[in-house]
């Protein structure tokens, strides 16, 4: 195992260890263990996260949604961004990091997940060398959105004229 994924299970086991302290969160870059496909929230998305559960093999992987930003992130395999194209999610990859909540949510039915909540919350908890299928979730996407109008995705330009997503908040940065 590399180096970099030898620290970043460091900081996952710290992670794991802050449940216990509510409001705790984890800085992780992003390309070691997964990427990050950013969705719209809604109906839509709620729709995908059934499906998932239904095809993914040991069900969806890791997803949280951010209520105040209206979105849905999915955590895919490292190296998504790389090959990712669809209209209804932007994949980011390294060298941004992304902050994550250590606190556990508590469980709502899946109809319930990608609706109205308060701040970024675990809607599939992360579970070791489990991620969303990218493939699986580029397809339940394209199925989801068939026939309504394409989500708009709150892009903006980062440092370097890099694209990031911006929720008002240092959630998402490069470097």
């Amino acid at each position: 195992m590399s180096r970099s994924a030898d620290d970043l299970d460091a900081r996952l086991a710290t992670a794991v260890r802050a449940w216990t302290q509510a409001g705790a969160t984890v800085r992780l870059p992003l390309g070691v263990r997964w990427d990050v496909v950013f969705t719209a929230a809604g109906a839509p998305a709620a729709a995908v996260l059934r499906s998932m559960d239904a095809v993914q093999r040991g069900g969806c992987g890791p997803v949280l949604h951010d209520a105040a930003a209206g979105r849905v992130l999915w955590l895919v395999e490292p190296g998504t961004v790389r090959n990712w194209l669809s209209p209804y999610g932007l994949c980011v990859g390294a060298p941004a990091h992304l902050t994550l909540p250590t606190e556990p949510s508590e469980s709502t039915g899946p109809s319930e997940t990608c609706g109205p909540a308060e701040g970024l919350r675990w809607v599939r908890p992360y579970r070791h060398g489990h991620t969303v299928d990218s493939a699986l979730l580029h397809r339940q996407l394209d199925v989801a959105w068939l026939g309504r109008p394409r989500p708009e995705l709150p892009l903006v330009l980062g440092r370097f004229g890099s694209p990031c997503l911006w929720r008002g908040s240092d959630d998402l940065v490069l470097g």
